[in-house]
């Protein structure tokens, strides 16, 4: 039973080591910010290396987030600053565009972010 303690919290330690390396090491850049987006409509990025896509909604617009080429994420949240936020998260940097799809049935008002 001590082994099998021992062995949970030194894996505690090394995930929670890792996950602040990760945390130290990913930056977040804003690409755009308040910008409007038609219904249906998707807004693209610039080209760069990123390996996440971030979107935080004003009011209620529905807004996806999406990596050109690799895919899209539309399950929102509101986090603690009251924005509806989206994220798509891919395994390793990637030469791509970020992009916000608006799935409202009206223009929605965006922040859009990406990860390097």
């Amino acid at each position: 039973m001590r082994r099998l303690t021992n062995l949970l919290m030194t894996t505690t330690v090394f995930l929670a080591f890792s996950a602040s390396v990760l945390a130290a090491t990913s930056q977040a850049t804003e690409y755009v910010v308040h910008t409007p987006v038609a219904s249906g409509v998707s807004y693209t990025g610039p080209t760069v290396a990123l390996f996440a896509s971030n979107t935080e909604s004003y009011g209620s617009a529905i807004g996806c987030s999406g990596i050109s080429g690799l895919g899209v994420n539309c399950n929102t949240y509101t986090d603690p600053g009251g924005y509806l936020t989206t994220g798509f998260v891919w395994y390793y940097d990637v030469w791509s565009q970020p992009y916000i799809h608006n799935h409202s049935t009206w223009t929605g008002w965006f922040n859009g972010f990406y990860e390097t």
